[in-house]
């Protein structure tokens, strides 16, 4: 048996008493679950300004079920992701092939509900 099993070691050391170190899930550890987003510079930022207000009215268009002008949100999107890095639009260009899937099939189950 090793130094670290004994529970007078974690007393000493300044950690949790032994009942604590058990009752938490992942024992005395913290985690840090890694972060999704992507930072970006000030500059970046600037420059995506434009890409953001696209998405916002592409986020608009498919909310209300807008399909006509979903699809030149699509495009003003798709623009606006041209004019930047490919590697800094790599998660927005899986997006925006999302949401042009998600419109499409809108199109087809609305067109489906007109023609009865």
């Amino acid at each position: 048996m090793t130094h670290r099993a004994s529970p007078r070691i974690r007393l000493t050391a300044g950690g949790p008493t032994f009942k604590k170190a058990r009752a938490t899930p992942g024992g005395s550890k913290k985690r840090k679950s890694p972060k999704k987003t992507r930072k970006f510079s000030k500059k970046q930022l600037a420059a995506r300004k434009p890409l953001d207000q696209s998405w916002r009215h592409l986020y608009a268009a498919v909310g209300r079920r807008d399909w006509p002008a979903g699809r030149v949100a699509c495009a003003a999107v798709s623009n606006e992701i041209n004019q930047l890095a490919a590697n800094l639009t790599l998660e927005d260009r899986h997006l925006l092939l999302e949401y042009r899937q998600r419109i499409g099939e809108g199109e087809a189950r609305d067109r489906g509900l007109q023609d009865p």
